[in-house]
C-alpha cells in the first residue's frame, strides 16, 4: 500500500536502497545525486578504489586533451608549411621543397599485379575475410603486401622530374591511392591499390639535383625525394589530389582535434569538481577557462614561433637554390648574379628552354616571397614576428610588374558535409544547453538556498527536512524487497 509524502514535506532518499524503520536519510549534495546515509556503504578499500579511479580518469582526460591539442596544432603547422610553398612547374624546379602536380610517365621499371596482370609503379594488395559477429560481421585482413619500383618519371606540360618511391617507403610513408581492383569469392575478397602509368599525382617533397642534363632525356636533372630531415615539409604523395585539397584535409584534422581537446578538458573539469564535491558553476568555468587558455597559449605560441622561423629559413634556402640555379644556367661565377633588373635579361635569352626556365625560377621565387610576406601580414603574426626577429623579405617585383599567378594563397575549401554537420551540432548543443543546463543550475541554486528545518518548525512552501523514517504501525503497511527479502 502506497503512502505518499505530504506536500509540505520534502524527503530525499538513497537510490536503490530499501527504506527501513529507523534509517536516517539526508539531502543529496546536488540535484540528481543520491543522498548519503549515515550507515556505512563500504570499507576503506572501496573508498580508496573510487579515489584512485577518479584521479586516474581525471589524468586520462587531461593528458588526452593535451595530446589532442598538440596533434591539432601539428596538423595546422603542416597546412601552413604547404601554403607557404607555391606550385612549381617541372621546368622551374630547383633544389629544396617543392609542391607540384604531374602525370606518371609510361616507361621504366614496373612491378606486376598480385591478382591481375597489370604492371604498375606501386602496388599494395590485401586479402580479407568476412567474419560474422554480433554486429553483422566485418572484414579482417588475412594477408597483404607492398611492391614498388625504385623510381618513376613524372611529367607535366613543361618538363619532367624523377620521383623516388624508394625514398618515400624507407622514410616510413606510403602513397595515398584509390582502389583499382576488387574481387570477392565466398567469404574472401581480394583488392589492389596501384599507381599506374598515366595517373595524376600530387607530391610535396624535396627536390635534389642529379647528374642528368636537359640534353639527356633519360636522366632528369632533378629527383623528388621524401626525406624530411632538416626540411620544411611533411611528405605527401597523393593520387588525383591538389594543394588546396591537401590543405583542406590538414585544416579539418587540426580543427577537429582542437574541438576534441576542448571537450576532454571540459570532462576533466567536471570530473574534478565532482570528485572534490565542488558544485559551484563559477569554479567549474574558471577551471575550464584556465586549462584551455594555458594549453592554447603555450602550444599555439610554440607552434607559431617554430613555423615563422621555419618559414624564414626555408625562404633563405630557396633564395640560395634559385640564385645558384640561375648562375649555373648562365655560366656565371658564384656571387655574380643579382635579382634586380634580371627580368629583362631573362626575357632576352635566345634559347627558348633557357628563357622559360629562368623566368619560371624567378616566378617561383617571387611567389614564395609574396606568400611569406602575406603570412607575416596576418594577425597575430604581424605583431609577434618582430619579437622573434623575423622581418618581411624585400620583393623582387619590378615597378608595375604584376604578381605571379601562384603568389596568392587561395583559401582551402571547407567540405560542405563538415560545415553542415558542424552547424547542426552547434545549434543543437546550444539549444540543449540553454533549455537544460542553465535550468538545472537554477534548480540547484534554488535548493541550496532552502535551509534545513525541524519538523516542528515547518511552514507552508518549499522545505528541506532530515530525520529517521518511521513506518505506520501494522503489518499491512510493511513492504518487502523482491530480491533482498528485507
Amino acid at each position: 500500500m502506497d503512502h505518499p509524502v505530504p506536500k509540505d514535506r520534502t524527503v530525499v532518499v538513497v537510490a536503490g536502497e530499501p527504506i527501513r524503520q529507523g534509517d536516517q536519510i539526508t539531502e543529496g549534495s546536488s540535484i540528481g545525486e543520491s543522498a548519503t546515509p549515515y550507515k556505512n556503504e563500504g570499507g576503506s578499500l572501496k573508498r580508496a578504489s573510487k579515489r584512485f579511479f577518479g584521479w586516474l580518469l581525471i589524468l586520462i582526460a587531461l593528458v588526452g586533451g593535451w595530446v589532442l591539442q598538440h596533434y591539432g596544432f601539428t596538423a595546422i603547422r603542416e597546412m601552413r608549411q604547404l601554403e607557404r610553398i607555391p606550385h612549381v612547374d617541372a621546368i622551374a624546379v630547383v633544389e629544396g621543397e617543392v609542391a607540384m602536380n604531374g602525370i606518371a610517365h609510361d616507361g621504366g621499371e614496373m612491378v606486376p599485379g598480385h591478382y591481375t596482370d597489370i604492371r604498375s609503379y606501386y602496388l599494395y594488395w590485401k586479402k580479407e575475410e568476412y567474419v560474422e559477429d554480433d554486429d553483422d560481421g566485418h572484414w579482417v585482413t588475412r594477408a597483404s603486401g607492398t611492391e614498388y619500383a625504385k623510381s618513376f618519371i613524372m611529367i607535366d606540360s613543361t618538363g619532367e622530374v624523377s620521383v623516388s618511391l624508394e625514398s618515400l617507403i624507407t622514410n616510413g610513408h606510403h602513397p595515398e591511392l584509390g582502389l583499382d581492383y576488387r574481387r570477392r569469392s565466398g567469404d574472401f575478397r581480394f583488392s589492389e591499390y596501384r599507381l599506374d602509368p598515366g595517373e595524376e599525382v600530387f607530391v610535396f617533397a624535396n627536390a635534389v639535383a642529379t647528374e642528368g642534363t636537359p640534353e639527356d632525356p633519360g636522366t632528369p636533372a632533378y629527383q623528388i625525394e621524401f626525406d624530411d630531415e632538416g626540411a620544411s615539409f611533411t611528405p605527401i604523395f597523393s593520387q588525383n589530389s591538389s594543394e588546396q585539397a591537401q590543405r583542406s584535409e590538414q585544416g579539418t584534422k587540426g580543427v577537429m582535434a582542437t574541438i576534441l581537446s576542448l571537450a576532454a578538458f571540459a570532462l576533466a573539469s567536471v570530473f574534478l569538481c565532482v570528485f572534490l564535491r565542488v558544485h559551484r558553476l563559477l569554479v567549474f568555468l574558471t577551471l575550464l577557462s584556465i586549462l584551455n587558455v594555458v594549453t592554447l597559449f603555450t602550444i599555439g605560441m610554440k607552434m607559431l614561433s617554430s613555423d615563422l622561423n621555419d618559414g624564414r629559413d626555408r625562404l633563405a634556402r630557396h633564395a640560395m637554390s634559385a640564385t645558384a640555379a640561375v648562375e649555373q644556367q648562365l655560366n656565371l661565377e658564384a656571387g655574380d648574379f643579382e635579382w634586380d633588373g634580371a627580368l629583362a635579361d631573362f626575357q632576352g635569352q635566345e634559347d627558348q628552354w633557357t628563357r622559360e626556365r629562368l623566368i619560371g625560377i624567378r616566378h617561383d621565387y617571387t611567389a614564395a616571397i609574396e606568400r611569406n610576406n602575406a603570412i607575416l601580414d596576418r594577425f597575430p603574426e604581424r605583431y609577434l614576428a618582430p619579437l622573434w626577429g623575423i622581418q618581411r623579405e624585400a620583393s623582387i617585383l619590378e615597378e608595375g610588374e604584376p604578381s605571379p599567378p601562384d603568389s596568392e594563397i587561395r583559401p582551402s575549401p571547407v567540405p560542405e558535409i563538415l560545415t553542415l554537420l558542424g552547424g547542426i551540432i552547434a545549434l543543437a548543443g546550444a539549444i540543449w544547453g540553454g533549455l537544460t543546463g542553465f535550468r538545472r543550475v537554477k534548480i540547484k541554486r534554488y535548493v541550496e538556498n532552502v535551509p534545513t528545518s525541524l519538523s516542528t518548525g515547518l511552514v507552508y512552501g518549499p522545505a528541506e527536512v532530515k530525520g529517521r523514517v518511521a513506518l505506520y504501525q501494522g503489518e499491512g503497511h510493511m513492504v518487502t524487497g523482491p530480491l533482498s527479502g528485507a
